[in-house]
């Protein structure tokens, strides 16, 4: 049975007009934990220290779906985006898209189901309590290899609002192997 863990952030950095859309800052770790790099000054020392570490660097976005839920939710509306479901198709995660690669249930064969509640909370990255959290792990019941996982505010396959999606190398599961998977969102 193989265990890994995967951190899908996505950054918004403040200014006094807006906020501007999210730097690609996650990254994957091999089993046996995630390595988190110190402070750098620029993505391009970001994106340098990770390789030094031998982290894969993976294309992670708030989408635009996601923008109106963080304003839905400040407005005291809308549901919290829990529910996290995995993928299995190719491409790079965009803030257009509404939906995960070929989206499957835990048994990787099937396309419709359940996805599974995380736990969400509140984390201090840079200052207190900054980052929206959220933490589930899933354990295939089927074969296959996932290659892209996001937070929704549905727990039902095929609906509900894709609020933070990620992509990295494919990860092949055998039936019994999980992915714990972190999503932070942080206000910085």
């Amino acid at each position: 049975m193989k265990r890994f863990r995967i951190t899908i952030a996505a950054l918004l950095l403040a200014s006094t007009a807006m906020i501007a859309a999210p730097q690609p800052v996650a990254y994957a770790g091999a089993a046996g934990g995630i390595a988190i790099p110190g402070p750098v000054n620029s993505p391009a020392d970001v994106v340098a220290d990770w390789i030094k570490r031998g982290l894969r660097h993976l294309a992670s976005v708030l989408t635009n779906a996601g923008r109106a839920i963080v304003t839905n939710r400040i407005h005291g509306a809308g549901t919290e985006p829990l529910q996290v479901g995995w993928g299995t198709g190719v491409g790079t995660a965009a803030a257009a898209d509404t939906t995960l690669f070929t989206e499957k249930a835990l048994d990787l064969s099937a396309t419709s189901g359940s996805r599974t509640a995380g736990t969400g909370s509140q984390v201090t990255t840079s200052v207190t309590n900054d980052t929206y959290q959220v933490q589930a792990t899933l354990t295939a019941t089927g074969a296959g290899t996932v290659t892209n996982a996001g937070c929704f505010d549905n727990a039902t396959i095929g609906s509900g609002n894709l609020y933070l999606k990620g992509d990295f190398t494919g990860i092949g599961l055998s039936s019994g192997d999980s992915i714990a998977f972190t999503f932070k969102h942080q206000l910085s």
